[in-house]
């Protein structure tokens, strides 16, 4: 009986080998099929989030934690891949009272966008950040009232961000804790300004500045201490500008490093400083070496003095190459500049220069 049955078995295992072969190739494709509409769905889902539903809680969580009055008249977007992603767009945020202007900052779009996978872990690590065309008006009131201070909502902290009507399941509000987790932003890689504005206003003493045409990226890998980095291009009283900043680890020992260079390359000249400072503060303590060049003295002069930056009773001089080499120690309440190289065409000048900067201006010149 074993014997008849033999030929059969050995008959049908080639087919039972095959229909294996089919079953583990359907389950694949299934499993395949299944992710991707997943992935799909992970993609096309988020396009079916109102985003706007999120927009009176976003508005009262900025108008909370900055205690001015924000008003968004564009669409907000979310998406969730490839990264999340928050888009905004008309943006208007309210200056302090006796301001100049009724608004400090209006965007045309801000965007935002995160890594996923460490935000899962609770850290916040912002991939991009992308203001379009803003208008920022920095202003120092005569009282000496900054709009840049905040007086935020303390009892708003900590509130979740909830759609409009309370809607679960919604993400937590960012907030900054002191062990690097729970929702803290430790990282920037790219922070880009698109054909920005900043206007300066200082009552106290009638000084208007303007930065126009600011198109800027900026980076810092920790948020804390760095270290921070930003290059970008603007006109500043008409005179095109390019500029590039680097600023150290703020934990290092014995000062932070800092370089930055300005050029104006319409007129030839540039400006470069390299050195430490004790702090990102006002009351820091700042040392380095300057080194200013240019092709034509002319040719940067006469812009700043038709601009209105000084005024001089002295003729503008002639196209000479110039350059100024020095070292610089000093606060908000002195200064020294010492190993001065001054050159001019062929002449050339050496020297030093202390100045005592609070309280009547005193200067020491050799």
């Amino acid at each position: 009986m074993g014997g008849l049955l033999r030929p059969r078995l050995d008959r049908a295992r080639p087919n039972l080998r095959a229909a294996r072969s089919i079953l583990v190739k359907k389950v694949f494709v299934a499993v395949v099929a299944l992710l991707v509409l997943l992935i799909g769905a992970a993609f096309v889902v988020p396009g079916f989030i109102d985003g706007n539903a999120y927009k009176s809680r976003i508005i009262r969580l900025a108008e909370s934690a900055t205690g001015r009055s924000l008003a968004i008249s564009g669409d907000v977007s979310l998406r969730l891949l490839p990264s999340p992603a928050l888009s905004v767009e008309g943006v208007r945020l309210s200056n302090v009272a006796d301001a100049a202007m009724a608004e400090m900052l209006s965007l045309e779009s801000i965007q935002v966008q995160v890594a996923l996978l460490p935000l899962l872990r609770g850290k916040v690590e912002v991939r991009s950040v992308r203001l379009v065309e803003p208008v920022i008006e920095l202003e120092i009131l005569a009282d000496g009232t900054a709009n840049w201070e905040f007086t935020p909502d303390d009892d708003a902290a900590g509130q979740p961000l909830a759609a409009a009507g309370g809607a679960a399941g919604a993400p937590s509000r960012v907030t900054a804790d002191d062990d690097g987790g729970g929702g803290r932003i430790v990282s920037l890689a790219r922070f880009e300004i698109v054909r920005g504005k900043l206007t300066f206003r200082d009552e106290s003493s009638g000084i208007t500045e303007i930065i126009e045409d600011l198109s800027a990226v900026f980076s810092a890998d920790s948020l804390a201490d760095g270290p921070y980095a930003g290059a970008g291009e603007m006109r500043v009283r008409g005179i095109p500008l390019r500029f590039d900043v680097r600023v150290g680890d703020r934990s290092r020992p014995g000062g932070i490093l800092v370089s930055a260079e300005l050029e104006a390359s319409g007129i030839g000249a540039s400006i470069a400083f390299r050195g430490t400072t004790s702090a990102l503060a006002a009351d820091a303590k700042v040392s380095g070496r300057l080194e200013v060049a240019g092709e034509d003295l002319r040719a940067v002069l006469r812009p700043l003095v038709e601009s209105g930056l000084f005024t001089t009773s002295l003729p503008v001089p002639g196209a000479q190459a110039f350059s100024l080499k020095a070292t610089i120690e000093g606060t908000r309440e002195d200064l020294a500049v010492n190993e001065i190289d001054l050159r001019l065409g062929e002449a050339r000048a050496t020297g030093a220069v202390s100045a005592v900067l609070s309280g009547p201006i005193a200067l020491d010149v050799t």
